[in-house]
This record gives C-alpha cells, sequence and structure tokens, in this order.
C-alpha cells in the first residue's frame, strides 16, 4: 500500500476525531443554553463526509475501485438505499416524498457505518498509526471523564445525562448518553484485551479500574448490565477466582467500588427508584428495556399487522420520525426488512476478520449483542462506528502478530 496514502487515510481519521468531539462540544453548549440550532454533531459529520469524499473521489479513486471488498460494499450500500426507497414509499401508505425525505437521517446514520469501511479499510493492517489514533482518542476520552466527574461534584446541568431530573447520570461532553455508555464499555474491552493477551501493566490496570468506576457516574442500565457481565467472565471464564493478583488487589478495589457507591448511592437510588417504579406498573421487560418493549408491541399491533405487506418484512418500511422500537437489531429490521438487515450484518462480517480463537472476543460480542438488544445506542449512533473500527483493527493485528506494545 502507497505510504502517502496510509498517511493520507491516517490524518483523516485523526481529523474525523477531532470534528466530532468538537460537534458534541458544540451541541453541550446550544441546548444548554437553548439555542435555536443545536445539531453541530450531524453539521459536524457532514463536513468530515464532504471532506473524505473529496479525498475518496480525487485521491482513493484508483485504490479504491481496485479492490473487490470496497467495490462489493459500495454495491451494498447502493442496494440498502434502494431498499430504503422501496420499503417507505412503494410499500406502505407513506407515500410521501416529505417522509421519505424526513427519514433520509435515519438512512445517512446507517450507512456511515459502511462508508467509514471504504475509507479506513486499508488501515486494518498498519498496526502503529492504529495504536495512535487509539491513544489519541483515549486522550479525548479522558477529557470527557473529566468532564463527568467535574459535572458531579459540582452538580453542573449542562453534563447531564438525563435532563429532567428524574434519574442520576452526568455524560459529560458527549453530546448523547447512549453514546457516552458505548464507549465507556468499548474502552473497557480495550484495556481488558490488553491484560489478557499482554504482560500485566499496572498502569493499564489503573486505567481500566478508573474507566469502570468512572462508568457507574453515568448513570445508564447499559453499564449496569456490563458490570454483572464483565464480573462473570473474568471470574468462571478467565478462571479469575484461581489468579493471585485476584485476592491481591481485592481489597483496595473493593474498598474503591464502596467508597463510591457510598458517595453516589442516595444519587443511584432516583435511577432505580424510576426503574422499580417501571417494574411494579408495567413489568420486568419494560423496565429492563425502559418502555422500548411497549413500543414494539404498538408498533406490532397498529402497523405491522394492520399496514405491512409480504414486501415489507423484505423490504422494511417504518416511518422512523414518528415511530421506532430503539432496540438495534428491531429497528434494523423494521427499517430495511430481511433482507437490508442481511446486508448489514455482511458489513460486521467484513470487519471481524480477527479470529475468534479466545474467549475474550466472544464476551466481546456477546456483550455487545445483549447491549444493543436492549437498547440501541449502537447500530443506529454514528459516533460508535469510530471507535469500534479502531477496535477491531486492533484486534485483527493482535491477531496477525503486528500489534504494537504501548
Amino acid at each position: 500500500m502507497n505510504k502517502a496514502i496510509i498517511k493520507t487515510q491516517y490524518r483523516l481519521y485523526v481529523f474525523l476525531l477531532v470534528i466530532v468531539f468538537i460537534g458534541d462540544i458544540l451541541r453541550r453548549i446550544a441546548m444548554h443554553f437553548d439555542y435555536s440550532f443545536i445539531r453541530y454533531t450531524t453539521l459536524s459529520k457532514t463536513v468530515f463526509v464532504l471532506v473524505s469524499f473529496l479525498c475518496l473521489i480525487f485521491l482513493f479513486r484508483k485504490i479504491t475501485f481496485k479492490n473487490n471488498l470496497k467495490v462489493n460494499i459500495i454495491k451494498l450500500m447502493l442496494s440498502l438505499s434502494l431498499i430504503y426507497i422501496l420499503g417507505h414509499f412503494y410499500f406502505t401508505n407513506n407515500s410521501s416524498i416529505a417522509i421519505l425525505c424526513e427519514n433520509f437521517i435515519f438512512l445517512a446514520k446507517y450507512l456511515f457505518f459502511p462508508y467509514l469501511l471504504i475509507l479506513f479499510l486499508d488501515l486494518r493492517k498498519e498496526a502503529l498509526s492504529i495504536q495512535r489514533l487509539l491513544k489519541f482518542f483515549e486522550i479525548l476520552f479522558f477529557i470527557n471523564l473529566g468532564a463527568i466527574i467535574i459535572g458531579y461534584i459540582f452538580s453542573i446541568d449542562m453534563f447531564l445525562t438525563y435532563d429532567s431530573g428524574k434519574r442520576f447520570g452526568y455524560k459529560g461532553i458527549y453530546s448523547m448518553s447512549g453514546q457516552t455508555s458505548i464507549y465507556f464499555i468499548l474502552m473497557v474491552l480495550y484495556y481488558l484485551h490488553k491484560i489478557i493477551f499482554k504482560k500485566y501493566s499496572l498502569i493499564i490496570f489503573l486505567k481500566l479500574i478508573i474507566v469502570i468506576l468512572g462508568s457507574f457516574l453515568i448513570g445508564t442500565k447499559r453499564i449496569y448490565l456490563f458490570v454483572p457481565m464483565l464480573i462473570v467472565y473474568y471470574f468462571f471464564f478467565l478462571g479469575g477466582y484461581k489468579k493471585k493478583i485476584t485476592y491481591q488487589l481485592s481489597v483496595p478495589v473493593s474498598l474503591l467500588a464502596f467508597l463510591l457507591f457510598i458517595t453516589i448511592k442516595k444519587d443511584l437510588q432516583k435511577t432505580f427508584d424510576v426503574l422499580y417504579s417501571i417494574y411494579e406498573t408495567k413489568g420486568l421487560l419494560s423496565s429492563l428495556t425502559s418502555y422500548r418493549s411497549d413500543l414494539f408491541t404498538r408498533i406490532y399491533s397498529t402497523t405491522i399487522v394492520n399496514d405491512w405487506t409480504f414486501w415489507n418484512f423484505l423490504f422494511g418500511g417504518l416511518n422512523f420520525s414518528e415511530q421506532r422500537t430503539e432496540m438495534g437489531f428491531v429497528d434494523l429490521f423494521l427499517f430495511f426488512g430481511v433482507i437490508g438487515f442481511l446486508i448489514y450484518l455482511y458489513f460486521y462480517k467484513v470487519l471481524f476478520q480477527f479470529k475468534f480463537s479466545h474467549s475474550f472476543y466472544w464476551f466481546f460480542i456477546f456483550s455487545l449483542f445483549a447491549i444493543v438488544f436492549l437498547a440501541d445506542a449502537f447500530i443506529l449512533e454514528a459516533n460508535t462506528p469510530i471507535l469500534f473500527l479502531l477496535l477491531c483493527f486492533h484486534f485483527y493485528n493482535h491477531e496477525q502478530g503486528h500489534s504494537v506494545d504501548s
């Protein structure tokens, strides 16, 4: 691969990290002060797409169209666009150009992930570049973690996860609570991978503990679901109960966890009171999904039963600007149908080129699958693939023996 091309792609990825982070900051400020325009995250990604598309046309065109895999991804993206038109125009009662345009933002969010694959797939084998990008993301991530801690200590409303005040949580600079919690989960998995497959590092371990403890300040159910799964995985699948280091570190870690719990106990109670109230009135599934299961039941009974035809099951067709379940895989099916759903899974198959030779990779997939099923902060959240790509590239380089120690 041409070194100049790789260098340009690396710089383009840095530009993506920076402009998206700036977009998050501007959106947080705009929302806090009730500015008339708040769509800075959309604006930042639009700027990136325009810049990157120019690079794709004038700099990467030859290598892109010589790569059969990238050509296939382009064809499948065009197929998804056609499926979107079929599902949302010809095979529903919503035969309005206005509704088609309103839902275009959701199509754009879905297509952002395969678009990033086309742009950056060549970086996958560049272990040093991937490590540097992860380091740069890590800096931005800990800046946001600092904002979360400061937000909690000084009760800064701008950094709240939930504006209503009924539930506890601080998401910092990041614009969406789902984005924040997924970033925390992915960073935990990143550090865990380093600890499992490389020599033990006290710095990496401390980062892991800080991120896990800091994640409880976000206040989202994704964290409360993920951490118990992480503990079970460590003790029973990694054999943590047999390791000497587990007992050596159990006292200081337990003490830190206890102090954190005592500090935020009253605040956490708000969240669990809300979830318990939902449990009492609607049941366990509604509580776990924050009414998302109820949304699916309503969409099924009103729209799917009454309006959908055989073609909708193949091509989808739902007005997302008015109704969606916010459950990742369910919404993917409702938007694109069975055919589009399978096409989208292919994009993940392209990314998952690392071998599943260790239980960690199965835990990586299973934990994310569980979270995506219960709440959509992964597939439809356009910022999530930015880190997800880097992690999968990092895993690939490790499997190929190209990883760079840091």
